[in-house]
């Protein structure tokens, strides 16, 4: 092996301002076509998260975003949702995490103005089926019962109390009741409030042409809601403050 050479390797960091186009509402998107492949990778990534809820809402955040994608949606059963995005091998995930949230998009470049809509069906109009919330319930109280059972996750939650403090939205312990406590209100409330212009930056890989996608995504965005101004988050670490940077 020492007498391998191998030849220097040039990074070159693409300038992100030629893949930057504005959407409507003032959301940006990152649109980067490769044809090599007929697939297209949607990410649509909003700056809101956890620190925008209380105490209180332990627990909120995960249960609303395990929901927009397997509740269904208004015009979609969970069981309808499910069968239509296997049908068209297309993966649609959502997240919301401490200082952002996400919706992705994985799909076949044939079938991507229907899966598309499904993602923005997801984020738009979840259905959250009373039926597959009693389900994700128990799922999460289950996994909360087996959350001490394993020293690396109580490690990590005490390291996180230590450095952001027991008040820090990253301490939130939910407990059975919030979690029993949770309706369909709240989970659409967050939902709007999360996935609103214009706090959305939408990354765009695969299979299109930067035109025609814009042009896709301000359809889509008309059906959010707009207007929603979110405060930064702000954390407390001991002796320095610390601050979530968003810059689209």
């Amino acid at each position: 092996p020492t007498d391998l050479k191998f030849a220097a390797r040039k990074i070159e960091i693409p300038d992100a301002a030629q893949y930057r186009y504005s959407l409507d509402n003032g959301n940006v998107a990152y649109i980067v076509p490769d044809h090599s492949l007929p697939l297209v990778v949607i990410n649509v990534q909003s700056r809101a998260g956890k620190y925008l809820l209380s105490p209180e809402d332990a627990g909120l955040a995960n249960l609303t975003a395990s929901m927009m994608r397997d509740g269904g949606t208004r015009a979609l059963t969970p069981e309808d949702l499910d069968e239509k995005l296997e049908f068209l091998a297309t993966k649609v995930s959502v997240s919301i995490g401490n200082t952002s949230a996400s919706a992705s998009m994985d799909s076949l470049s044939s079938k991507l103005d229907e899966s598309l809509g499904l993602l923005f069906d997801v984020i738009a109009e979840p259905r959250f089926d009373d039926g597959r919330l009693e389900i994700k319930k128990n799922q999460f109280i289950e996994a909360m019962k087996r959350r001490n059972d394993d020293t690396r996750t109580i490690e990590r939650r005490v390291f996180d109390e230590l450095r952001f403090g027991p008040d820090s939205y990253r301490s939130y312990q939910a407990t059975e009741a919030q979690i029993r406590a949770i309706d369909v209100e709240r989970m659409q409330a967050l939902a709007i409030r999360v996935f609103a212009s214009p706090n959305l930056v939408i990354s765009v890989n695969g299979d299109v042409e930067p035109a025609t996608i814009v042009a896709a995504l301000n359809l889509e965005i008309a059906r959010l809601g707009k207007g929603v101004n979110l405060p930064r988050s702000e954390e407390r670490r001991v002796g320095k403050e610390v601050r979530s940077r968003w810059s689209p």
